[in-house]
């Protein structure tokens, strides 16, 4: 096994791995190409990448050739590369995503102190993960509705992809397990009509009415698989709604509606 890249330095993902998992090796080579001579040589590599972002200061960036040149350099040398994603928000990998020889993307997030662990425990399969994306990771730059350096403004949601008939790489909700689920008896109540604005009295997180709780739908969640684990479910409200443009068209307003997790499923 062995780390390779620009996030893999941080001593909370390198020391577990060098603790639990013999023969682990770890190289930063980023700055030192060609990448060929460091990716060589091991049944496994873990390659960790990342966005650039800080404290204080906007996600500036969606890709970073650099990064992506090193991922495709170590596949071409081993048909068991997994990529490590770290960032915090939408990082795109459509740059290698297709190659054969990617087995695996994860997305950590930032690094935190249980890092290193928390990632050898779903890539060997020792915790079922049921984690979901809280955001859309588009296949192209030019899919987000804004340019990179502005992206505290950009329209992330279900209802902005399905309106312009754009296929993300991967939709907000987007997540995987080691088992499988079924769904049945779902109920859905109905539902009073409600003004088309929220009227509510000012609050910090907006109209305190934009929060009320409507009505509760139900589904009975079993696993099927031979793995325990829990599931996360979500569900797509569709509101018709009409854009303000010239032409008045309208169409299907999508979000994504506030779900329990269930406890462990055996």
């Amino acid at each position: 096994m062995r780390l390779f890249g620009s996030s893999a330095g941080p001593n909370t993902v390198t020391i577990p791995f060098w603790a639990r998992v013999p023969h682990t090796r770890v190289s930063w080579p980023l700055e030192r190409a060609p990448y060929e001579e460091y990716s060589q040589n091991s049944d496994a590599y873990l390659v960790f990448i990342n966005a650039l972002t800080g404290e204080g200061r906007d996600h500036t960036e969606l890709y970073n050739d650099q990064q992506d040149k090193m991922i495709n350099t170590v596949a071409d040398n081993c048909n068991n590369t997994m990529v490590i994603v770290s960032t915090v928000g939408a990082r795109l990998v459509d740059q290698c995503i297709e190659y054969d020889n990617i087995t695996a993307v994860l997305y950590s997030f930032a690094p935190r102190q249980e890092s290193g662990n928390s990632i050898i425990d779903v890539l060997y399969s020792d915790f079922n993960p049921s984690v979901r994306l809280n955001y859309t990771i588009a296949k192209n730059e030019s899919d987000y509705n804004v340019h990179h350096d502005s992206m505290t403004e950009c329209d992330f949601t279900v209802s902005y992809f399905n309106s312009y008939n754009i296929t993300p790489r991967y939709p907000v909700g987007r997540g995987l397990s080691y088992t499988k689920f079924s769904y049945a008896d779902l109920n859905i109540p109905s539902f009073d009509v409600l003004s088309r604005y929220p009227r509510g009295s000012h609050s910090v997180a907006g109209p305190a009415d934009l929060w009320d709780k409507i009505g509760n739908i139900s589904v009975t969640i079993s696993n099927t698989g031979d793995r325990a684990g829990a599931k996360d479910p979500s569900a797509v409200s569709l509101v018709p709604r009409m854009l303000l443009s010239s032409l008045s068209d309208s169409f299907v307003d999508s979000n994504v509606c506030s779900w329990t997790k269930t406890a462990m499923l055996l």
